[in-house]
């Protein structure tokens, strides 16, 4: 026993952790402008280019953003704007968490000395586990390491903003100008996350809703295929606002001043969500993916899993919401 805990002393996973897992960090940004313009007209345009590295592998982002504004003097009273804003951020959330760093002992080693896969603590007792009939089951590796968790999955979510402004303004007379604005804005947000064959998430799913007689170590049926699983979900946002308003403002005698301000705003806003059920049995590459067998079950038709617990398949339902939202407001000062 002694010579079990020297060992584990003397053993530390640093280097494999900074050598597989972590890399350096880099913010890099790139911004460039135009701007011109005449007596009567202005442009700017605005280019900005983000990308971040995070310190662990497969965590960042990439991000652009164009802006535009244009600015038109149509008569001597009437003077029009337009401001339009699009951005994408398309970002990675595949690499290792600190929940999952802190999880892990400093004695357990990411890969053994022959550069296979060491097996990591995570749920389930190794020595439990070694007395079930494993080759019976889907997959007989039902191990969990980390490194190999991270380079079997790929989590990424992708963010898409576009904003479009317009607006009027009219000198009416002396002191009273008409203002307009309008304002369109929609947002997505959409995520696949992807889990391969070879993480412990997918075999583990899969092992999980086997069927499995524990006093007489007989394996049913598996309801769930091989493969790999997919989940994903879209949330749309799109919101517009118009707003008519008059200003006054007005001096008189030298010594009098006159302010006052009066309008509608009209606004609607949408929320539209989407999570679609999971895909089984998914391969990225080939983009190919299977049908449960015996289907998703239900809180009717429920069956007993590995563990002999009543139950149903992981995301088997479309979950669907919509909302829509409006106002009018009125106001004077």
């Amino acid at each position: 026993m002694e010579q079990g805990l020297e060992r584990l002393r003397n053993t530390s996973n640093r280097q494999q952790l900074k050598d597989y897992l972590m890399q350096t960090q880099l913010l890099q940004q790139y911004n460039v402008s135009i701007s011109g313009g005449t007596e009567r007209m202005s442009n700017y345009m605005s280019l900005m280019y983000e990308k971040n590295d995070e310190s662990t592998i497969k965590r960042g982002y990439e991000k652009f953003m164009i802006n535009y504004n244009n600015s038109y003097k149509v008569t001597k009273w009437l003077t029009a704007n337009l401001i339009t804003t699009l951005q994408r951020k398309d970002q990675e959330t595949s690499g290792v968490t600190i929940g999952e760093f802190s999880n892990l002992s400093p004695y357990e080693m990411l890969l053994n000395e022959d550069g296979s896969y060491a097996t990591n603590l995570n749920v389930y007792n190794r020595a439990e586990l070694e007395k079930l009939p494993l080759e019976k089951l889907p997959y007989s590796d039902w191990s969990y390491n980390m490194l190999r968790e991270v380079r079997g999955r790929e989590y990424k979510t992708t963010n898409t903003m576009y904003r479009v402004q317009l607006g009027l303004n009219a000198q009416i007379i002396k002191g009273l100008n008409y203002d307009m604005r309008v304002q369109y804005e929609s947002t997505s947000s959409e995520y696949k996350n992807y889990d391969s064959e070879d993480t412990f998430y997918a075999r583990n799913l899969v092992n999980s809703y086997t069927e499995y007689n524990n006093e007489t170590q007989e394996v049913g049926v598996s309801r769930i295929p091989k493969g790999g699983v997919l989940r994903s979900g879209k949330t749309e946002y799109s919101n517009y606002v118009f707003r008519n308003q008059l200003n006054y403002n007005n001096s008189f005698a030298e010594k009098h001043e006159i302010s006052a301000l009066a309008g509608i705003e009209i606004s609607q806003y949408d929320t539209e969500g989407t999570v679609n059920p999971y895909v089984y049995g998914y391969n990225k590459e080939k983009n190919t993916s299977s049908v449960p067998p015996y289907g998703y079950g239900s809180n009717v038709d429920s069956f007993k899993n590995f563990f002999g617990n009543s139950a149903t398949i992981e995301g088997g339902n479309t979950s669907y919401s919509l909302r829509c939202d409006r106002y009018v407001s009125y106001y004077t000062i």
